[in-house]
């Protein structure tokens, strides 16, 4: 990576459902503070549900299109949508222009995910980068794993008909879930990370202590997001922007 004089891209930041968890103008004013860079807001974002119906994954385990109808899901998880679809589709509709240089980012509380062909299977994304990106905020619950430990306590609790609500009390603090303030903080984060994409051409950092690490955990994403700041390096990219 290139850490020499560069210009941040003008952005445009897309509300798509997420007002719930998320504040669009803040993360816009955390941009600014962060790239120097004014981001457009559009409030008004809304492909139609049959938009967003045509990318729906039926089947995790086969690529898009190539599934059987309820073959698979993510336990107790919202209905998983394939982000490159959704771009694609997003792209043919003319929501995002492709041709006004800007970068685009969608911010939605639709659960995205994309295919991996190491597992073949789908996977759940807080992001998806691309000259338009995906941030979901749904992706940021269920895309990074929660602690064993969780998983252990579930599984028990289920065993013994116990209080799964106590549970889900006790390990709160471990991740994120519905209308956690922590939300807002976190999508700063990913919003930064398609920015930073979309000037270096990569995805994510090596280091657990960069805010662009690519976590597989709960406990990874919250220390990234909540507990660290930029590496060196890519605080780098920051100083020598124009």
């Amino acid at each position: 990576m290139n850490a020499s004089r560069i210009s941040a891209p003008d952005i445009v930041l897309h509300n798509w459902q997420s007002s719930r968890d998320v504040n669009v103008p803040k993360v816009a004013e955390f941009l600014k503070g962060t790239f120097g860079t004014s981001p457009g807001i559009d409030s008004d974002f809304g492909p139609d549900r049959i938009l967003a119906e045509s990318c729906r994954v039926t089947d995790t385990q086969r690529r898009f299109g190539q599934g059987r109808a309820g073959a698979d899901a993510v336990p107790g998880a919202p209905n998983l949508y394939d982000g490159h679809e959704i771009l694609r589709a997003v792209s043919k509709s003319g929501l995002c222009p492709r041709l006004d240089g800007a970068l685009h980012i969608i911010i939605t509380d639709m659960l995205v995910c994309t295919y991996d062909d190491g597992d073949a299977r789908y996977h759940a994304r807080p992001i998806v980068a691309s000259k338009t990106s995906l941030v979901s905020t749904a992706g940021m619950i269920w895309g990074p794993a929660r602690s064993r430990q969780y998983y252990e306590d579930v599984t028990a609790c289920a065993g013994v008909s116990g209080d799964l609500g106590a549970v889900e009390s006790r390990h709160a603090p471990d991740h994120l879930t519905r209308g956690d303030a922590r939300m807002q903080q976190v999508a700063e984060g990913y919003a930064m990370q398609a920015v930073f994409y979309d000037i270096t051409r990569e995805a994510f950092c090596d280091s657990p202590d960069c805010r662009l690490y690519d976590a597989h955990w709960q406990s990874e994403m919250m220390h990234a997001q909540i507990g660290a700041a930029l590496c060196e390096r890519h605080g780098a990219v920051i100083d020598g922007l124009t």
